[in-house]
């Protein structure tokens, strides 16, 4: 340990983690009740709550009324993750899916403090890196099933790192479940420590992403389902490092840090890999974070300490008076006020979605709806079936009878062709759109469109191709 952090004993250190571990978790819910309610969140609600009633994991399109009318192929790679938000929210409303995905938050920080302490033995240094962890996290922070991957991932790599990789099996299985899309993450991280002394490892780890009620099925998957239409999916889009300016600083601090620093090949060309994904699409961008940056911990220089000042900061297992327990007193009082604040602010996931229209749409019985991406996991949960929605594989040319339909979605809602011509070739009847996009001032000069609804954010139309001039 370095001597900036030895002035604690043990567990009045322990309590602080703890504590900060609270204080994270509580502000995590703060965040996700004040912002946007993650639009897919709702259909991974809905995807459990259609299990749950019919006792199978659905393998085509059970939402959207195109995929529907298509029979478009959908693989169902959060199954799990769907059936557990379902159970929390029949149980105790989205407030309690809030509040897992906050602890879940809290457990990521613990997870990576000891994989960064395990690798360095230094308590500040590891405290720093599990908050940096926590904050490098937090734009993807949302129920949705990244961020059990992410502890999963932790948990992997301590496992490795304490000579249990064995135990990785069962982690690797539960995630190809959870989230079977990320399984080459769990993967690359059992071949860190599998590699090249424990190869039937990784074999058995490769084993146990298929113990998944969709098989071989899953294997393609991650290799690439949204194509062409990356583009226009925010967490799909190349990474612009002047976009984000915790991963430059944090790329440049590493820079600086470990400059002229002797790092192993192996941990060197994990951070190499997980950088370039990162690169590849903003959504790889925590990964560097969760793995790169706690196995990249141990090879941050220390600062110099003489003998003596050592032994005089050796940590106090038995001596502990009331000033030692100030930091733990400073995040208790921290955590209740922000408690109390999470407590009173009132939790409305529908702010900013379609609210209004949707019942508007159910009470008039209008079908073949045309709405934006983001709404559609919403609309999914207001019993709108919708056009579509933050799955993009069932609008795919490969599960869609070779027609790549979000392509054309793309192109018609930036204006890029005629948007009747694409409204009127699939078949749309009705449209909830935000009065705001470009999109629907292109509509409203159409005398094909005819606005029914509208409020201060959305209109809902009716499309008569005959009309079309």
């Amino acid at each position: 340990m370095d001597g900036a952090e030895r002035g604690l004993p043990d567990r009045v250190w322990l309590a602080v983690l703890l504590l900060f571990a609270a204080f994270v978790g509580v502000a995590a819910y703060i965040r996700l009740a004040s912002m946007q309610a993650d639009p897919d969140m709702f259909w991974h609600v809905e995807t459990g709550r259609w299990i749950a009633a019919h006792g199978e994991i659905p393998r085509t399109d059970v939402f959207s009324w195109y995929g529907q009318a298509r029979h478009a192929a959908w693989t169902a790679h959060e199954w799990l993750f769907g059936l557990l938000a379902y159970g929390l929210v029949a149980g105790g409303g989205y407030a309690l899916l809030y509040a897992a995905v906050a602890a879940l938050d809290g457990a990521l920080f613990l997870l990576a403090y000891a994989l960064a302490f395990v690798r360095s033995h230094r308590r500040a240094l590891s405290l720093a890196v599990g908050a940096l962890v926590v904050l490098g996290t937090y734009p993807g922070l949302a129920p949705r099933p990244q961020t059990i991957t992410f502890c999963l991932v932790l948990a992997i790599a301590l496992l490795g790192e304490t000579g249990r990789l064995w135990w990785s099996l069962p982690l690797v299985a539960l995630g190809a479940n959870l989230h079977g899309g990320a399984y080459p993450i769990l993967l690359l991280a059992v071949a860190f420590y599998a590699l090249p002394s424990q190869p039937l490892v990784l074999a058995g780890a490769a084993g146990a992403v298929l113990l998944n009620p969709l098989g071989p099925v899953l294997l393609p998957y991650a290799l690439g389902v949204v194509g062409p239409n990356a583009g226009a999916i925010t967490e799909f889009r190349r990474t612009a490092l002047l976009s984000q300016p915790l991963y430059l600083a944090t790329l440049l601090g590493a820079l600086v840090l470990l400059w002229g620093r002797r790092i192993k090949r192996k941990d060197a060309l994990l951070a190499l890999a997980l950088f370039l994904l990162s690169l590849a699409a903003v959504r790889m961008v925590p990964f560097f974070y969760v793995l790169a940056v706690p196995i990249l911990a141990a090879y941050v220089p220390r600062r110099r300490t003489s003998p003596e000042a050592a032994r005089d900061e050796q940590p106090r297992l038995e001596r502990v008076n009331a000033l030692d327990w100030a930091p733990a007193g400073v995040l208790a009082v921290l955590i209740a006020l922000a408690s109390a604040a999470a407590a009173a602010r009132p939790l409305d996931v529908t702010a900013g979605y379609p609210a209004a229209a949707a019942e508007y749409v159910k009470a008039q019985g209008l079908d073949r709806v045309w709405n934006v991406w983001q709404d559609g996991g919403f609309l999914i949960s207001a019993g709108v079936p919708p056009m579509v929605d933050g799955r993009a594989d069932p609008f795919m040319a490969a599960n869609n009878r070779g027609v790549d339909m979000a392509a054309d979605y793309f192109r018609a809602l930036y204006l890029e062709e005629d948007p009747a011509a694409f409204l009127a070739r699939t078949g749309v009847r009705h449209l909830i759109v935000p009065k705001g996009l470009p999109f629907y001032r292109a509509l409203v000069r159409n005398p094909a469109l005819t606005v029914l609804y509208e409020d201060d954010e959305y209109a809902v139309m009716r499309f008569d191709a005959t009309r079309d001039r």
